[in-house]
């Protein structure tokens, strides 16, 4: 006898900008399927921001990474961790200028990151004189670009492009045909947000028992 369980898609957070690539296109060919147990317009997680973080100047990382959206000459990224240090790095190898603005007082502190990895990656920044902002605490978003408080100033960096590189949040809405059935199970970030070793290796939470 085959034992089958239901599990919820995953939507795994990234660990370089090669992984997140490739979980997002999985995540937006499952959304786009035309299955009726799962809608078209489900998420599995939501990006992690502030309301005022908008405008038609600001682009999620994962549309920049997708190519769903291109940056302008001048960016700003919200995020010090290694997605927004990541695209930093994208963004100057194409000759395109950037600042990192982060709110904590460190970079590249994020859990599962490697210590080669965020070596390697201080290392870019300092060769690339990429400005980095710990600290700071965005006020305001225009076309301009942003007003951050950094140090107990205020301050403005231009940018044509601000990209948000902020992290992610479960959320996850269980299909109405699943709600009943035994053996459902919320993994991934669905569940958790983590990565691609956390996805598998901690168990999903058993939605119905």
């Amino acid at each position: 006898m085959t034992l089958m369980k239901t599990l919820l898609p995953i939507s795994t957070a990234p660990l370089t900008c090669r992984s997140i690539i490739s979980m997002m296109q999985m995540h937006t060919s499952f959304d786009r399927s035309k299955s009726s147990s799962h809608p078209s317009n489900s998420r599995y997680f939501s990006i992690r921001t502030s309301s005022f973080i908008d405008g038609d100047n600001v682009i999620e990382a994962c549309q920049y990474l997708l190519k769903e959206k291109e940056a302008g000459q001048t960016n700003v990224i919200i995020g010090g961790e290694l997605t927004g240090v990541e695209i930093a790095y994208d963004l100057v190898n194409h000759g395109k200028k950037v600042a990192i603005l982060e709110m904590k007082d460190t970079i590249l502190e994020g859990k599962f990151l490697s210590e080669a990895n965020s070596n390697m990656l201080r290392q870019i920044i300092k060769d690339y004189d990429i400005p980095v902002y710990t600290g700071a605490s965005v006020k305001l978003i225009n076309e301009n670009g942003v007003e951050f408080e950094y140090q107990g100033e205020t301050r403005v960096v231009a940018a044509d492009t601000v990209i948000t590189a902020t992290g992610y949040i479960s959320q996850v809405t269980i299909p109405d045909g699943l709600k009943d059935l035994p053996g459902v199970h919320i993994i991934g970030d669905a569940n958790k947000v983590g990565n691609s070793f956390s996805s598998y290796a901690e168990p999903g939470k058993n939605f119905c028992g």
